[in-house]
């Protein structure tokens, strides 16, 4: 396919690399020249230096014969104006990456546009996604990261091996002397920043991230044996009074869950309290231990730092996760420091741009693809696709297919049942199939199940 990417930021980075992978006819636009020359030294794609709502460019850049339109700048109004040239120009297919709703009124009778007009077919609000992620995290402490397929009665979490873990050194296949572990399949294990896919003579060592797969009924009982405690959350510090702490304190104040939101800014802080009376604003530094531990710091079950500055979003969760705050979690958008942030003292990330990717390959994934999501650890994927009576791995069972490296089959859904691959399962006309790929073998996969 021919797909423009407007936006050579992370987001427009990392989805045109992938896409690079599924050898489709990819051009960047973007007005930064530094951005563009590092694309160029990166990736096999054409690209344009200029703005990306202007038509003299997207001309150039091929919108007459475009496929696919991704607006993925930081800048709405760019988006929105290039998915609206292409919407004139017959695009098939236009994605737009909207951070802002401003467009929006209260009353949605009253929309001063709607997204047709603008000539936005999908539009991805990273935010709101990003807001979804946290709620997730909040109901499972252990956890450093969340996959749920809620249709299918499915969830993939991702747990730390700690010291004193049962499961601790054991090999998978040893995992059978317990009997609540047989229903979980481990798709992946990250251990000293490489990704293994497990098999039988794997084992689990303290320090490794692993990723799971299970029934949703199923995981409370798995989940015990990655010390979830049981204890709910019920006190929250989040640091940053921005629009992404207002959407979780709308969340948390629905769940009966008490908030204080720190802010250095005192502006921002008055803004804030005039729209939440509910919630206690604290006007300090998120990094001044003092001032935290006399709002009770040390009491606190979770600790969700948001603000714009990843320095200090890192620095506070250190802070919490040293006064023994069970739950941390912190925004950041710079993959450099995902590796890190265990040993930082931060339990889970949140990346809203990650989030962004993922939900935009979804649309531009053709075939049988259902859905998309991107894990934040090594930007592997879980891809769900639809088995049609032209797959040719129909009725051959799983221990007789070679499937490429980096893939694993995670899940079966066949009518109302969710199956747990084994050996001697097979797929029939149908099913949809939850599939973990790492980002060398989209490729391969695709042509495997799309």
């Amino acid at each position: 396919m021919n797909i423009i990417i407007i936006g050579a930021g992370e987001v427009g980075f990392q989805i045109a690399e992938r896409l690079v992978l599924e050898n489709h006819d990819v051009v960047i636009v973007d007005k930064d020249p530094e951005k563009i020359l590092e694309i160029n030294r990166s990736l096999d794609v054409l690209t344009i230096i200029g703005q990306g709502g202007d038509f003299n460019v997207l001309n150039k850049a091929g919108i007459r014969n475009c496929d696919i339109l991704i607006a993925a700048t930081d800048v709405d109004e760019t988006n929105m104006i290039a998915c609206y040239i292409a919407k004139k120009f017959n695009v098939p297919s236009k994605i737009a990456r909207i951070r802002n709703y401003f467009l929006k009124s209260e009353n949605q009778d009253d929309d001063i546009f709607t997204k047709d007009e603008l000539g936005i077919d999908v539009l991805i609000n990273s935010e709101y996604v990003a807001t979804d992620d946290i709620i997730k995290l909040i109901h499972s402490p252990a956890a450093f990261e969340i996959v749920d397929f809620p249709e299918e009665e499915l969830i993939i979490k991702g747990f730390r091996i700690t010291p004193g873990l049962d499961i601790n050194n054991q090999k998978l296949k040893d995992l059978i002397n317990f009997p609540e572990l047989n229903k979980m399949l481990v798709l992946a294990i990250i251990r000293n920043d490489e990704m293994i896919i497990p098999r039988g003579d794997s084992n689990f060592q303290t320090g490794d991230k692993v990723y799971i797969i299970a029934k949703t009924i199923d995981f409370p009982k798995i989940s015990s044996f990655f010390d979830e405690s049981q204890h709910s959350i019920r006190s929250v510090f989040v640091v940053g009074a921005n629009k992404f702490s207002r959407l979780l304190c709308k969340h948390f104040q629905e769940m009966d869950i008490h908030v204080k939101v720190i802010e250095p800014d005192r502006n921002k802080c008055l803004a804030f309290s005039e729209e939440y009376h509910n919630i206690d604003v604290v006007n300090c530094s998120p990094t001044d231990l003092e001032a935290l531990k006399e709002e009770g710091l040390e009491n606190i079950d979770a600790f969700i730092a948001l603000s714009d500055d990843e320095e200090n979003n890192i620095l506070s969760s250190m802070l919490a996760k040293k006064q023994k705050v069970r739950k941390t979690i912190a925004k950041i958008q710079k993959n450099d420091y995902l590796p890190f942030t265990s040993i930082m003292g931060i339990d889970a990330v949140i990346n809203p741009k990650l989030s962004t990717v993922g939900g935009i390959l979804k649309y531009v994934r053709r075939g049988n693809v259902l859905s998309v999501s991107t894990l934040g650890e090594k930007n592997a994927e879980i891809i769900e696709y639809l088995i049609t009576g032209k797959n040719k791995l129909i009725g051959i069972p799983f221990r007789k297919i070679k499937f490429p490296p980096g893939c694993l089959v995670a899940a079966i859904m066949r009518v109302d049942e969710q199956i747990i691959p084994k050996g001697d399962d097979t797929l029939q006309i149908g099913d949809r199939i939850i599939v973990f790929v790492s980002p060398e073998a989209v490729n391969k996969v695709g042509k495997l199940f799309g």
